[in-house]
């Protein structure tokens, strides 16, 4: 089979990019998925130099790929949502959950509960929105690529948020009786978790499609 050159690969990488296909990841896809289409052509008797083989298809299935680009998407949505749910539910995330639910219990036992509640409110929005921070930072600053991989967990941010904003309202009743700061330290330690899951998550993504997408091109 006839292999395309890696400035062939590039220019339909640009092709792309022109084409308002924006996140690498999804670039990525299409990428491989034209580049194999003209390579099929040119093994089936297309001589054509490369750009005219190009050209052609593009004409007949740009719209089709374009289409492609939000149905990867919603996909890219479900699967992350999968690994989020597999990665929270797993032995690491256990033993986490437990190491912070006992590290707050007894900070809640040993320090004034309010301003231990205020501490821990206030590191988890620092957890939530320092790593989006980065990334955007990164975008402008090093004009690095989009990614819809790690852009799309950013649903979960809102989800975080108002999360905490319940435990924030909840656990000002709760911490008053010596009974629930267990529950209410669980609870806290459960969102600790989920947000470093979800850092995990993000960091592993981003290197993830980093890789193929530079093997690719």
């Amino acid at each position: 089979m006839m292999n395309l050159t890696k400035e062939n690969i590039q220019f339909i990488d640009t092709y792309l990019e022109q084409s308002d296909v924006k996140h690498i990841d999804i670039r990525m896809e299409m990428v491989d998925h034209v580049a194999s289409e003209i390579e099929n052509r040119i093994d089936a008797g297309d001589t054509r130099n490369f750009y005219y083989v190009f050209k052609d298809y593009m004409l007949e299935h740009k719209s089709f790929l374009l289409e492609n680009n939000n149905r990867f998407l919603r996909q890219t949505t479900k699967k992350l949502s999968n690994q989020l749910l597999k990665s929270f539910f797993s032995i690491r995330s256990f033993t986490l959950l437990a190491v912070f639910t006992a590290i707050i219990y007894f900070g809640f036992n040993n320090y004034d509960s309010e301003l231990m509640k205020n501490v821990l409110l206030i590191s988890m929005i620092f957890l939530i929105i320092a790593p989006a921070i980065c990334y955007f930072f990164a975008l402008k600053k090093f004009n690095y690529n989009r990614f819809s991989g790690i852009e799309r967990l950013g649903f979960f941010f809102s989800f975080l948020l108002q999360f905490i904003n319940i435990v924030n309202i909840t656990g000002a009743n709760f911490i008053k009786n010596q009974n629930h700061l267990l529950i209410t330290s669980i609870v806290m330690a459960l969102v600790f978790t989920f947000i470093l899951v979800f850092i995990r998550l993000s960091v592993l993504t981003f290197k993830d499609y980093k890789y193929r997408y530079n093997n690719l091109c």
